[in-house]
This record gives structure tokens, C-alpha cells and sequence, in this order.
């Protein structure tokens, strides 16, 4: 077994959601992977990365639900922890003859819970 690394930068705009998908295969291209387990990581308290369909419908829902589940405190950065806390900063998905493992409405997302513009980092670890 063995273990390869990719790093890349996304800008977001705060409390936005980012389709990543093409980024993370292409950094599991660039490192020749054809098989593998593929870690998705954000490193950040008020990030985080899930697999979901990606539609403007489904981004406007997840908004509206998060925000009803986990209210803004006085102190928003709070608000924006609470939020990663409950979504995760990690997901593993299955990288087999060069595809993800997906259905074909399911993307890879970086969801950004700040309330300001970031340049966020993505950690991927490919294991095959």
C-alpha cells in the first residue's frame, strides 16, 4: 500500500458551496492514480466537505436548512463551527478505473460556513 498527496487552494466567497469534484480527479491524474481510496480533508473550523447532489435547488435547501438548524450567535464564527461540526471535514470516496465512485448526480462540495471571503485549503490523500 501505498500513499500519494495533492494540495490546492479554492476561493470562496463565505458562506458558499463549491463543486470540487474535476479538481480532486485531476490532482488523482496528475499523480498517475487509477485505483485508490481517496481522502477528501479541509482543515479548517468553519469549512467542510461532503458528497451531495449539486444543484442551485439543493444549495438553496441546504441554506435554509442549516441556517434553521443552527442559528447565528453573537459571536458568528461559533455558528460557523457548530456547522462544520455537524457536516464534517472529511470524506473518503472510491476511485476505481480512473472514476469516482459515484452516481451521477453526486459531487464532491466544499461547504464554507465563514461569513467572509477565504481561500481555503483541500488536503488529498490518495491510497492505493
Amino acid at each position: 500500500m501505498a500513499i500519494k498527496i495533492s494540495k490546492f487552494v479554492i476561493n470562496t466567497n463565505g458562506n458558499d458551496i463549491v463543486d470540487i469534484t474535476e479538481k480532486v480527479k485531476m490532482a488523482a491524474i496528475k499523480n498517475e492514480i487509477e485505483n485508490a481510496l481517496i481522502n477528501v480533508h479541509s482543515p479548517f473550523s468553519s469549512a467542510s466537505i461532503a458528497v451531495s447532489e449539486y444543484s442551485p435547488e439543493m444549495k438553496a435547501d441546504f441554506s435554509y436548512f442549516i441556517k434553521n438548524i443552527v442559528p447565528e450567535f453573537q459571536n458568528r464564527k461559533n455558528s460557523s463551527y457548530i456547522k462544520t461540526i455537524l457536516t464534517g471535514s472529511s470524506v473518503s470516496i472510491p476511485f476505481i478505473r480512473g472514476e469516482f465512485e459515484l452516481d451521477r448526480f453526486q459531487r464532491i462540495l466544499l461547504f464554507d460556513f465563514d461569513y467572509k471571503k477565504r481561500a481555503r485549503s483541500v488536503i488529498i490523500q490518495m491510497i492505493y
